[in-house]
């Protein structure tokens, strides 16, 4: 409302200036000068308000986009902040799983091993708690002939089976590397055989 009466009085203050200027002016050649350049102030001041509204209403605009990039941009950066953290997390427990590999490996040659660790990840102390480890393991080496014992005496055939313990071979000595350097309980480390 302020903004249309201050358009009115400059717009009345201006004609009136306008016919004053017109009143004074000699009756010569100039005047029509004089008439034109009071008419590009009319025109002038007549679209003052109409330019303004439109810079203003571009700022408000302006205004308005930013505001909506600003609260986009935090709620993108929250949405990332969480995808961000899931990927870490992922991306740590896949190098503990390689670097686990890469180790067991190195140690029990002939072998190769497939990790798949469970645990707790605090990304903001840097700091892992292990739960679980299952470890496959594929022995490329050559297996000796299991001894077959025939007992003749109660006519019974028994033949050398590996037990739950042997399944894995050194799955005992693979149990006690791993609880050295990843820091945990036997009882938490299952190790089973995979195919070739």
């Amino acid at each position: 409302m302020e903004s249309i009466s201050a358009f009115i009085t400059t717009l009345v203050t201006t004609i009136i200036l306008m016919t004053a200027v017109e009143l004074i002016a000699p009756d010569n050649s100039i005047k029509k000068y004089i008439n034109f350049v009071l008419g590009l102030i009319l025109i002038s001041v007549m679209l003052t308000p109409i330019v303004s509204l439109f810079s203003k209403g571009e700022t408000k605009v302006i205004n308005e986009i930013n505001r909506y990039e600003k609260e986009f941009v935090k709620m993108d950066k929250n949405e990332d902040k969480g995808r961000v953290d899931r990927n870490r997390e992922e991306s740590f427990k896949n190098n503990l799983n390689k670097n686990c590999n890469k180790l067991l490996e190195e140690e029990f040659k002939g072998r190769e091993f497939e990790s798949d660790i469970s645990c707790n990840i605090d990304i903001k102390n840097m700091t892992y708690d292990i739960d679980k480890v299952k470890i496959g393991v594929k022995d490329d080496s050559i297996k000796k002939i299991q001894k077959i014992e025939i007992n003749r005496s109660d006519s019974s055939a028994v033949i050398g089976s590996q037990t739950k313990e042997e399944e894995v071979n050194g799955e005992t000595e693979i149990k006690i590397y791993l609880e050295q350097i990843l820091n945990i309980k036997a009882k938490n480390i299952e190790i089973y055989k995979q195919e070739k």
